[in-house]
């Protein structure tokens, strides 16, 4: 079944930002992911990793190559994360993330 989001729930959306090289809160909290855009910063090839928080952390998507020049958009309808997100990248200032979901 769908998620559906309560009649006045408002959409978050975080600034676009480097990743960091340790693991990063994104959300807190239960969120229902609706977008994820990742772009590299530079040339440097990277992976990022995106995780949920649950008692048991499950990758959303475990390693995400970011080669070169490379951009990763995945669109959702209300993907639960429980617990909130956190992402890592394995090189330091070479990919800008972007979230957005609701509560």
């Amino acid at each position: 079944m769908r998620p559906q989001r309560a009649g006045n729930t408002p959409e978050m959306e975080i600034i676009p930002r480097l990743i960091p090289t340790d693991v990063e809160d994104v959300f807190t909290g239960d969120v229902h992911l609706v977008e994820i855009h990742l772009v590299t910063a530079d040339a440097v090839d990277t992976i990022v990793t995106i995780m949920d928080k649950q008692a048991v952390p499950m990758p959303l998507f475990p390693l995400i190559p970011m080669v070169g020049t490379g951009e990763f958009v995945r669109e959702f309808t209300g993907r639960l994360c429980p617990g909130g997100v956190t992402w890592v990248a394995d090189h330091p200032n070479s990919v800008t993330g972007y979230m957005r979901g609701w509560q």
